[in-house]
């Protein structure tokens, strides 16, 4: 029953069938569906049924929704039917959205609209966001899902538009990357230009890698150079990752020769991660052997990733290699392997650990294989700390922490 004072129920009508049943019924006879059974109705013929109906005749039946009761139930039919008219007339139904008196219907309301809405239409819809009386939190999540989509068919638009709104934040994450990898498309250099023009604000640096992996497919050496020449500059140090990965899919040697020549000390460490992880997918020994030649302000992230792959995969020949090790490059080293060791033998992991020469490195080493021990069995690590040649001060801040967990 529709509440008192509103305007009674309008109902889609069905086209009749052609099954023998249907023609039993008499001539004047149609199947009616009220609003409310909406989630009965096949898409194709819900789309069928809405897309012959008026503007008006649509939007008092949106008004339905605002008399049924809150809930989820109302929130799925709310965004079936707005999802549904969106696809056809996707303006209209935004501004029926944006009409809503109940915050929380208008608000599904108009997220469904800008899900169910074509990419050549978002641009509309974005505008009759950003000019209706929401408030800011509000205004930015539904401006960046249009913008997203928006700059699929038109990426310098959207981008315009982006900046003309002061787009910082969280929510726009999303339109920035969808802007930079799909204006890269076409042109990189500008695209690359238009993100580094915006490096102060808080979300560009999560955008740079979606506008230089089209870059790097379609100019590969274009995409190494920009790197190589911006790698000093903030923000920047990550992409010598993808650089990396993507060269050494074919080369190896090129990759560590690229990388070596950055000028920048965070983005070679990137780099020759990127290139350990490579290698080590397929040959952990010559990742773990490459890492340890590495200058020392670049080798840490490389040997770890490299020597914890080749411990899980061949821990007696890791362990080996291990003994012809000698200064930071063997802490390094042999603290990555009792990573890649203790899941199967944790007393082996602490041994090898206890051996570190460097006394942080040993005990950050030692503490860390001891707590995941002890989550997975209290008694059997404690029993090995207690039995340890470990000085007493250490072990009884193992054993408190230990406690504590």
């Amino acid at each position: 029953m529709p509440l008192a004072g509103s305007p009674p129920p309008i109902s889609i009508r069905r086209s009749p069938t052609n099954s023998s049943s249907s023609s039993e019924k008499p001539a004047d006879h149609e199947d009616k569906i009220l609003l409310g059974d909406i989630r009965t109705v096949p898409f194709q013929e819900l789309y069928g049924l809405l897309s012959s109906r008026t503007p008006e005749q649509l939007r008092q039946l949106a008004k339905q929704l605002e008399n049924l009761p809150p809930g989820k139930e109302t929130a799925a039919k709310t965004i079936l039917f707005f999802k549904t008219w969106a696809q056809f007339d996707a303006k209209t139904a935004m501004t029926a959205a944006l009409s809503f008196k109940t915050p929380e219907i208008m608000s599904v309301a108009i997220d469904s609209v800008i899900e169910g809405a074509d990419a050549t239409v978002a641009s509309k819809l974005a505008l009759s966001v950003n000019d209706a009386p929401l408030s800011p939190g509000q205004k930015s999540g539904f401006l960046g899902k249009a913008v997203t989509k928006w700059a699929q068919v038109e990426p310098i638009s959207a981008a315009k538009f982006l900046d003309s709104i002061g787009s910082d934040g969280q929510n726009f994450v999303a339109a920035w990357r969808s802007v930079a990898e799909n204006w890269a498309a076409s042109d990189p250099a500008a695209a690359l230009a238009w993100v580094d023009s915006h490096m102060n604000a808080q979300n560009t640096k999560f955008v740079l890698s979606a506008a230089l992996r089209p870059y790097l497919q379609n100019d590969p050496r274009g995409a190494e150079a920009y790197v190589a020449t911006h790698s000093d500059e903030p923000g920047h140090q990550q992409l010598a990752s993808l650089i990396a990965d993507s060269i050494s899919k074919e080369d190896p040697a090129r990759a560590k020769e690229w990388v070596s020549q950055l000028s920048n000390p965070e983005a070679r460490r990137y780099g020759n991660h990127s290139i350990a992880m490579q290698t080590a997918s397929t040959d952990p020994q010559a990742a773990s052997e490459g890492a340890a030649t590495l200058p020392d302000a670049d080798r840490a992230l490389a040997i770890n990733v490299a020597v914890i792959r080749w411990a899980k995969k061949d821990p007696q020949a890791a362990a080996q290699w291990l003994t012809g090790l000698n200064g930071a490059t063997r802490d390094e080293a042999i603290s990555s392997y009792s990573i890649g060791v203790w899941a199967q033998d944790p007393a082996a992991a602490l041994t090898w650990a206890t051996t570190v020469s460097d006394p942080m490195m040993r005990e950050m080493s030692v503490q860390r294989i001891v707590s995941s021990w002890a989550r997975r069995d209290l008694g059997q690590a404690t029993d090995w700390v207690q039995n340890s040649a470990l000085p007493d001060a250490q072990k009884s801040r193992l054993i408190a922490s230990m406690r504590r967990r």
